[in-house]
C-alpha cells in the first residue's frame, strides 16, 4: 500500500502557489532611458470617486455625487526620430442621488473641459498629438516592469495607469 506524506504535499503546494503568485506580479523600476519605452503602447484606467475627492473639498456643494473617470491612451514612441504620438480619451461620468442638482451647476462650465452629453451627464476630453519632440524630462515619473512589456505612471491619488507594449 502506498502512503502519502501530507507534510510533503503541503510544502509542494506552498512552493507551487508561491511560484504562481511571484510570476504574476511585476517588479517596477524607474525608466532610465527613453529607449526602454520605444514602440507602441496602450493603457486604460478607471476609477470611481466622490466629486470632492477629485475636484477638491467643497466642489460638490455637499451633494451626493460620484464621478467615474475612464481613460484610454495609446502612445507610440519613436526613439530614432526622437518623437512620440499620443492619443487619449478621458470620460468623466457623474452619478449619485444628487446628480441632477450638481449637473445644473456643473453644466455652466463643463463645455470648457470637453464635449458634454447632458442626457448622460458626461464630459469627454480627447487629445491627439503627432510627431511631438521628446523632451529631456520625458521619462520622469515612469516606471517599467522587469521584462520591459509594461510601464506605468501615477495618475490619480497614487493610482497608476499601466501601459502595455503592443
Amino acid at each position: 500500500m502506498n502512503k502519502r506524506n501530507p507534510v510533503k504535499g503541503m510544502i509542494l503546494m506552498t512552493l507551487a502557489l508561491t511560484f504562481l503568485f511571484a510570476s504574476c506580479s511585476d517588479t517596477w523600476t524607474p525608466v532610465t532611458e527613453v529607449s526602454q519605452m520605444d514602440g507602441r503602447w496602450k493603457g486604460t484606467f478607471t476609477q470611481i470617486m466622490s466629486v470632492d475627492d477629485y475636484f477638491g473639498e467643497g466642489a460638490s456643494n455637499d451633494l451626493a455625487v460620484s464621478v467615474k473617470i475612464s481613460v484610454d491612451v495609446e502612445l507610440t514612441i519613436n526613439v530614432s526620430a526622437n518623437t512620440y504620438n499620443d492619443s487619449s480619451k478621458i470620460v468623466m461620468a457623474f452619478s449619485g442621488k444628487d446628480v441632477n442638482a450638481f449637473w445644473d451647476e456643473m453644466s455652466a462650465f463643463a463645455s470648457y473641459l470637453g464635449d458634454v452629453d447632458n442626457s448622460k451627464k458626461t464630459i469627454t476630453m480627447e487629445s491627439n498629438d503627432s510627431n511631438t519632440s521628446i523632451p529631456s524630462n520625458f521619462i520622469n515619473g515612469f516606471e517599467i516592469n522587469q521584462n520591459g512589456k509594461k510601464f506605468r505612471q501615477t495618475f490619480i491619488d497614487d493610482q497608476y495607469i499601466i501601459m502595455k507594449k503592443q
